[in-house]
């Protein structure tokens, strides 16, 4: 049977009548398109253009799953779009430990996106990936065409180290560059945006009209949809004598569909100690009702929000310029204008590193933040990835873990304020943990 194609006198243009002809072949030839996650492959319906294609290649290092997300992202904007004349890009998108079958020299075109972990380290599922590349071996990519993105955080000396090191590689290697070096910070998301924009525009990919990444991405748990883990045990492993107060925490998984095995790790949501979040809202002059907007236009109460959105432990610079503008003090502006001056960088850095939104705010006690304010000034929360402790063959549909309580009263005044709320360790059995199985692995050798 033959493939039926739009006529060229079809009220389209061309892009248009590319991507329906496209569509018809693939509707038509029953064609399969596969999509590579991780260790996973997802088979969804082909709507892709069966006609002659240009693979670009995205690999993400990620921890915590935000550099998974971008590159995800990048495939759904690039997906179909039109490469050339006759051609269109197909996209790869995986983790950078997925490497098996792979013919490196057949890659022409590779976006690397990556976050950096630790002390300017590698993420897990990007180190053997970062050894393969250092290595002999990684010459094969020496004539592709790349770019890298890196996401960090500005408060460490070392930041977007993963990306940086990436990035020098490739150049190293003799690739041609596509863009220049992408350098995030942790509130991200409009600079993602726009980076997949100016990827797409460098490639000449014109405007796709593919489904979204959700619709190829396997559902199930994730980041973005956690699963609520009932609590099933909260026993403290030391001595009522002992300082230290560590956590044995077991967390059912009946029902979820969630398996793992060693090596993985659980990446939990954190919720914000309440007392902070109370001293916090009075340190504002606020009730903790007010209605604040979120970096991606959520409308939620301004207590909710620093409850459960917002990152109460890593104050930003953005948030001293916050208070340098709102503060009446001659002192407080005097003492904050060093800080913010290009001669204060380290004094800055040391503090912001030591302190949380609290000691910020008790440090400059004459300047008032709105609610509204405050939150544009905050990091966005992110999950906590947790060694698993037990095993599935010994403890089925559980998932344990040894956890330290950061809130120990011990510690003395403060305390409180000096780590997530991850499980409600104070707590009983019963509550539960906002979890999703967070998978490492390993990159071929060879």
């Amino acid at each position: 049977m033959s493939i039926p194609s739009l006529p060229e006198t079809a009220p389209f243009t061309d892009e248009q009548r590319g991507w329906l002809n496209g569509y018809l072949a693939g509707l038509f030839s029953g064609g399969q398109l596969s999509v590579a996650r991780g260790s996973s492959t997802v088979q969804v319906a082909s709507n892709a253009p069966a006609v002659p294609t240009r693979t670009v290649r995205i690999l993400f290092g990620s921890q915590s799953g935000n550099a998974e997300s971008i590159a995800y992202a990048l495939g759904a904007r690039l997906k179909g779009a039109r490469a050339d004349e006759g051609r269109v890009w197909a996209p790869e998108v995986a983790s950078m430990e997925t490497g098996k079958g792979v013919d490196w020299n057949e890659t022409t075109h590779l976006v690397l996106v990556s976050s950096t972990w630790g002390d300017g380290e590698m993420p897990d599922n990007g180190k053997a990936f970062w050894s393969w590349l250092s290595s002999e071996a990684g010459n094969a990519l020496s004539k592709s065409t790349y770019s890298v993105l890196g996401i960090g955080d500005r408060n460490y000396a070392r930041f977007c180290a993963a990306g940086r090191q990436l990035d020098a590689r490739m150049e190293a290697l003799g690739a041609k560059r596509l863009l220049p070096l992408e350098l995030l910070d942790t509130d991200y998301e409009q600079g993602a945006k726009a980076w997949c924009e100016r990827i797409a525009g460098a490639l000449g990919a014109a405007d796709s009209t593919e489904p979204t990444v959700d619709a190829v991405k396997p559902q199930g748990w994730s980041k973005s949809n956690p699963f609520p883990a009932p609590m099933l045990e909260n026993r403290r492993l030391n001595s009522r004598e002992s300082e230290k107060d560590t956590r044995h925490i077991a967390l059912s998984l009946a029902g979820s569909g969630l398996t793992y095995r060693a090596g993985d790790a659980l990446g939990v949501w954190p919720v914000n100690h309440f007392e902070l979040v109370d001293s916090l809202v009075i340190a504002c002059n606020a009730h903790g009702s007010e209605t604040v907007s979120l970096a991606d236009g959520q409308l939620i109460s301004f207590r909710a929000a620093l409850l459960t959105k917002l990152d109460l432990f890593r104050p930003k610079k953005s948030l001293l310029e916050a208070l340098f503008a709102s503060s009446p003090s001659q002192g407080d502006r005097r003492r904050l204008r060093e800080l913010l001056a290009v001669e204060g960088e380290m004094e800055r850095r040391e503090l912001l590193g030591e302190s949380d939104v609290l000691d910020i705010l008790w440090d400059f006690p004459t300047a008032r933040l709105e609610p509204q304010t405050l939150v544009d000034n905050l990091r966005k929360i992110i999950p906590r990835l947790y060694s698993i402790s037990s095993s599935p063959l010994a403890h089925p549909n559980e998932v344990h873990l040894t956890v330290g309580d950061p809130s120990d009263p011990q510690a003395g005044p403060g305390s409180l304020r000096s780590g997530f709320f991850v499980f409600g360790l104070a707590g009983t059995a019963g509550a539960s943990g906002q979890c999703f199985r967070a998978t490492l692995g390993a990159f071929p050798s060879a």
